[in-house]
């Protein structure tokens, strides 16, 4: 029978799947923000760039602080793609984090599914604190932002002095903008811009699930006693997030669970770089739910089951409180065992695993032999389907494929 701990473990591990794919959505439309804004962008770029006063190596300062003063109208223009920008993803941030709180407390709730206990869940107030007022990898959200944003107009202006310097044409100068169509325009100022704001959001909602998470168990540390770091564990991971994985940070009060590892350094959170995946789940503790209660109603089923420790002690012949502890551990557990992300994934359904992994490799998996790292090449690129084939021919074959 599955404990509290591993009901637990589930519930968020099986969550943890969807945040990434929250991010993919994230991402997608913050990114709207900026293509929106792209088109403006280099409509402009032309028109103050023919505008411009004649350019070159010979060029005047009385040129250059022309230049400067035409560039201004298109500071001006991204500024306020960056204000957009900053306002979609802070709205959709605050209200994951409300959300996130919600299900947290809701998962704790439904795991340990006894009548008795009260799960709190934090206020508004804290999560925006734990949030937006903590750093994450160094920075508060805000200085991400403005990070981002002073890094991308110092690289377009340095993009178009650049181009006028050396007496290129419009539509050079544009490209180095842009970027070429040959390199899917992933070579131009904009590009570099697109993928670093892609992993802010990604890394801020990594840190705004696990603060928020944080709250809930924090809140909650009369039956919360440790917070265990969870890793997706594939070609990808870094070495820090495969070390960290599984490791229990007790919280104040309680002490580390026998046979676990402990988190170091004590109080580490994910995020541990940018782009990070991994998660905290809580440690249940079975003695501090239990507590001193003469009896507990299990709600598991729709026939809510009473626990009477005092008879059940009566009936077995030893102490109440001995009936306490063997109750909790039989229906609370202990820490979960450690279980990697893989290994986790193959207790899943074909049908979970395939959408998760999509259809073909998720037969390679099960069938073909092929484990998650066999995905990614050493960068964490994914392979595509071509490229398998030509590396792991005899998995495709195991797999019918």
């Amino acid at each position: 029978m599955a404990t509290a701990n591993d009901r637990l473990q589930d519930i968020l591990v099986t969550h943890a799947v969807g945040i990434e794919r929250l991010k993919a959505g994230m991402v997608s439309r913050a990114q709207q923000v900026l293509d929106e804004a792209e088109r403006n962008l280099l409509a402009l770029i032309r028109e103050v760039m023919e505008d411009a006063p004649p350019g070159g190596r010979t060029a005047t300062r009385a040129q250059l602080r022309q230049l400067d003063a035409a560039l201004k109208t298109i500071r001006d223009q991204r500024a306020e793609t960056w204000a957009a920008y900053r306002e979609q993803v802070r709205r959709e941030l605050r209200e994951f984090a409300e959300d996130e709180a919600a299900f947290s407390a809701s998962a704790l709730k439904r795991s340990i599914a006894l009548a008795e206990i009260e799960v709190v869940a934090p206020t508004v107030r804290r999560l925006r604190t734990a949030t937006e007022g903590m750093p994450f990898q160094g920075r508060l959200m805000g200085d991400w932002f403005a990070d981002l944003e002073a890094a991308d107009q110092d690289r377009l202006l340095r993009s178009l002095r650049q181009g006028w310097v050396n007496g290129e044409t419009v539509d050079d100068i544009v490209a180095r903008v842009r970027g070429t169509r040959a390199a899917r325009f992933s070579d131009g100022a904009l590009g570099l811009t697109r993928r670093q704001a892609e992993s802010v959001v990604r890394t801020a909602v990594t840190h705004f699930a696990a603060a928020t998470h944080e709250e809930v168990w924090q809140a909650n540390v009369d039956i919360v006693t440790g917070v265990k770091w969870v890793s997706v564990l594939d070609g990808r991971t870094t070495p820090i997030c495969q070390d960290r994985d599984g490791r229990i940070d007790p919280l104040p009060g309680h002490e580390l669970p026998e046979g676990a590892l402990r988190l170091d350094p004590p109080g580490a959170r994910p995020p541990a770089h940018v782009n990070c995946r991994s998660v905290t789940i809580a440690v249940l503790g079975g003695q501090e739910i239990v507590g001193e209660r003469p009896f507990v109603t299990d709600t598991r089923n729709r026939r809510r089951r009473e626990i009477d420790f005092r008879r059940q002690a009566r009936e077995d012949g030893i102490s109440v409180a001995q009936a306490r502890r063997a109750w909790a551990d039989a229906n609370i557990g202990q820490v979960s065992a450690e279980v990697r992300f893989e290994d986790w994934l193959r207790t899943k359904s074909a049908v979970f695993q395939d959408d998760l992994l999509g259809p073909t490799r998720g037969k390679l998996f099960r069938t073909g032999g092929l484990t998650l790292d066999r995905f990614v090449d050493h960068t964490g690129r994914r392979y595509t389907l071509a490229e398998l084939r030509v590396r792991d021919a005899e998995a495709f074959r195991a797999a019918g494929l």
